[in-house]
């Protein structure tokens, strides 16, 4: 699908006044595509399974790590069913 993704020039572009970033399946800032972006905006969400490490966003709104889950598909269907 055409202009399903698009790259950080264009996403800079596109960025409006209060965006939600939400991150799944890391919490790691080093992992993350576009890292610069967790900068600029003050809404982010952070969802994952893996043990916290050093590096983690630590800029979250949110942050649901889960490291019993088996994985962060687990924890995003528990929180589609509130």
């Amino acid at each position: 699908h055409q202009g399903l993704f698009i790259n950080n020039e264009t996403l800079m572009q596109k960025l409006q006044r209060d965006p939600l970033v939400i991150i799944v399946d890391v919490h790691r800032k080093s992992f993350v595509e576009f890292p610069d972006i967790l900068d600029k905006v003050s809404n982010i969400v952070v969802i994952d399974h893996h043990r916290k490490s050093v590096d983690f966003i630590d800029n979250a709104t949110i942050s649901y790590i889960e490291p019993y889950a088996s994985s962060t598909c687990e924890l995003v269907t528990e929180i589609l069913q509130y």
